[in-house]
């Protein structure tokens, strides 16, 4: 699992609890009347509370906002060409490396593709029955670092890992 996954699975999880718990809350209401008693009184009475509560909501949609918009970054690779910064969709280079794969080493699967912050790029692959594993991944390393300073203008390390 990635780190954008797991942020995605824990904000997730984060937003369905709170639904949730105030979801119990209304439903459980009606039939607590000292609870609805002590929540009028907060309400009219405790301005503090009010406050406190509000803030509390505004932090929470806060970090929420800013998560959710952590998720989206990173799917475009950022090359500064010249003077001109460029993005490139990930799909774009993974549908590069996916070809890559299929002509020049069959025996390799795309796993996954990430972009990291825009700037670094993990391929994952899974290998299947081979003799000589090391060479093999050598040869892939040389011919990916080719085909991205070619295709692209991509020209710093990126981490090829491998996966069963």
């Amino acid at each position: 699992m990635t780190p954008r996954q797991a942020l995605a699975s824990m904000l997730h999880l984060f937003v369905v609890f709170a639904f949730f718990a105030a979801g119990i809350f209304f439903v459980s209401l009606p039939y607590l009347p000292e609870l609805r008693v002590k929540v009028a009184d907060a309400i009219l009475g405790g301005n503090e509370v009010c406050a406190i509560v509000g803030l509390g909501l505004f932090a929470a949609s806060f970090l929420l906002l800013v998560g959710f918009y952590s998720l989206n970054r990173g799917h475009f690779l950022r090359i500064a060409m010249g003077r001109h910064l460029v993005e490139i969709d990930a799909k774009v280079i993974r549908d590069t490396v996916e070809d890559c794969f299929k002509k020049e080493f069959p025996k390799l699967a795309l796993q996954d593709l990430e972009v990291i912050w825009g700037r670094k790029l993990e391929i994952s692959v899974s290998l299947g029955a081979v003799e000589d594993e090391e060479a093999l991944l050598q040869k892939v390393e040389e011919n990916l670092s080719q085909l991205l300073r070619h295709r692209f203008g991509y020209k710093k390390p990126f981490a090829l890992i491998l996966r069963e």
